[in-house]
């Protein structure tokens, strides 16, 4: 079997790292994880189905705290702040967080096309009800597509979960033991697919057989469990201030079917689409396996 390489396109983006130390870390993470490495040659290439990533931007700073891919430019960030080991006094990256990072946004720009043909699906939907007459509400379509936004954050913290212990196994030489999965719940905090001890819940998420610690990423109940995760514990960042998952997709969404409205009123359940929610306690959309199959 070909072990895979960097290929000349993805090492192009390599280069023009300016940070000696991110760009070292970044190429060493790739090196590390065979899922990772396959997944950002498709990236830099715009292959199987992916937007081609055009940059890799890393801020060598403390004090930013951000990871993410802009789908507008097609790039990918990452600050130190985000990916820093806190318990080391150097500052150093935690390469794991690396791994998680990295899959996870990889998998964004890999979602990419789907995602964007979803806006336009809601664009056109809101249009449509805009123009009908009347005052209308428009829960029912802010609240699917949060959760379309959903399957796409669920799908991205599978992929990140993936990674980090494909990364680990590769550094180790070994297949993941149970003790080895737990401490990897641990380091990654929020994404514990994993207690521990290293057990996965079977009614919630489905195990990869042939890859000890890793999840099956197409399986429908494991993307609608991830999704509603990743909604309960990560509160988001909106210019600064901290707001729930609801609050952070559907700003957009609102401002969009203002615009359609046209200074008409409209209406929407703060309730059902979880808009009064506190950051800090959050209880996201549920989603149904239905839902994460169809998407």
């Amino acid at each position: 079997m070909t072990t895979p390489t960097i290929h000349t396109k993805l090492e192009d983006l390599l280069k023009a790292i300016k940070d000696d130390t991110g760009r070292e870390a970044i190429t060493r993470a790739l090196n590390n994880s065979t899922t990772l490495l396959d997944t950002y040659n498709d990236l830099a290439e715009g292959s199987n189905g992916a937007k081609k990533l055009l940059a890799i931007e890393y801020n060598p700073s403390l004090d930013d705290r951000t990871g993410f891919y802009n789908s507008n430019t097609s790039v990918l960030h990452m600050g130190l702040g985000w990916i820093v080991a806190t318990s080391n006094p150097d500052h150093a990256i935690d390469p794991l967080q690396l791994a998680y990072l990295m899959g996870h946004e990889g998998q964004h720009d890999a979602y990419t096309n789907t995602m964007m043909a979803t806006e336009v699906q809601f664009r056109n939907a809101a249009g449509g009800i805009a123009a009908s007459g009347g005052t209308h509400d428009y829960t029912a379509l802010l609240l699917a597509n949060q959760q379309a936004h959903l399957v796409d954050e669920g799908k991205a913290d599978i992929a990140g979960w993936n990674d980090a212990v494909q990364y680990q196994s590769q550094t180790l030489g070994h297949p993941l033991t149970n003790k080895e999965v737990g401490d990897l719940a641990k380091e990654l905090g929020t994404v514990h697919f994993f207690d521990e001890k290293g057990n996965l819940d079977p009614s919630r998420f489905a195990a990869d057989p042939a890859n000890p610690g890793r999840l099956l990423a197409n399986d429908a109940i494991t993307i609608a469990n991830a999704a509603a995760q990743y909604a309960s514990n990560k509160p988001s960042v909106n210019n600064g201030v901290s707001v729930s998952y609801s609050q952070y997709y559907s700003a957009a969404d609102i401002n969009t079917i203002s615009k359609k409205e046209n200074g008409h009123e409209f209406t929407f359940d703060y309730d059902k689409l979880h808009l009064n929610d506190d950051p800090s306690n959050i209880a996201g959309p549920r989603l149904s396996t239905a839902q994460a199959d169809d998407l």
